[in-house]
């Protein structure tokens, strides 16, 4: 067994040894030999990156089960955002969004602040494909859903095309609908990107009122 205070080394000797070309597979027992289960599960995942896809699914599986058992809540918010960033380097897509299916789910059994946490550090690591689910969870958070959700916004404007960023966030009801367009408004002007109608037109339609972007 790897002494305690050799974990955060032993894991990045895995992602190093990985790198050089050695066998994931074969780092198997020193990962899972790791004692601190947060270097556990960042070393599943290293390797769960880095073979086929047959074989990644179960180690993935494995590596979730730990997070679990990181007894800090920041540490299981900070491990699954750490998983998120070895996640995009997998070529297999359905996996890949799978599993960041899987560890938003995790984040969202969190309480809210430490939810909401999660999807402001770490939102700018999910695909495209899975902004619009990481906005509906967003915007259903009871006490964050204007931070949580600008965090998407921002990610959203920079990655992907906003026609249908602006149709879900016009489908909200009242002030957070308001707030979140004059909010998506100040981010198109920030890149330069032109609508019509403007989403600051369709915030001012909606509030009648510009008090939402004082």
């Amino acid at each position: 067994m790897v002494s305690s205070r050799h974990n955060p080394s032993t894991a990045r000797r895995i992602a190093k040894e990985i790198r050089r070309g050695e066998s994931p597979e074969s780092l198997l027992p020193l990962a899972r030999s790791i004692p601190d289960p947060y270097y556990r599960s960042l070393s599943l995942v290293s390797i769960a990156s880095s073979v086929n896809s047959r074989k990644s699914q179960s180690i993935f599986e494995s590596a979730l089960k730990e997070v679990g058992d990181v007894k800090q809540i920041w540490r299981r918010i900070e491990l699954l955002g750490g998983i998120t960033k070895s996640l995009k380097t997998i070529s297999d897509e359905n996996l890949k969004n799978g599993i960041f299916g899987k560890v938003l789910m995790l984040s969202l059994k969190e309480e809210e602040e430490h939810a909401k946490d999660f999807i402001v550090k770490y939102s700018k690591n999910y695909p495209d494909k899975l902004l619009e689910t990481l906005l509906a969870h967003s915007v259903n958070l009871a006490q964050y859903p204007f931070e949580s959700s600008k965090a998407v916004i921002r990610t959203w404007v920079k990655k992907k095309t906003i026609d249908s960023l602006i149709s879900n966030v016009s489908e909200l009801e009242g002030d957070l609908r308001s707030r979140l367009l004059g909010y998506l408004h100040f981010q198109l002007s920030k890149s330069k990107i032109q609508i019509e109608p403007t989403a600051l037109s369709l915030a001012l339609q909606a509030n009648n009122s510009e008090e939402i972007l004082r």
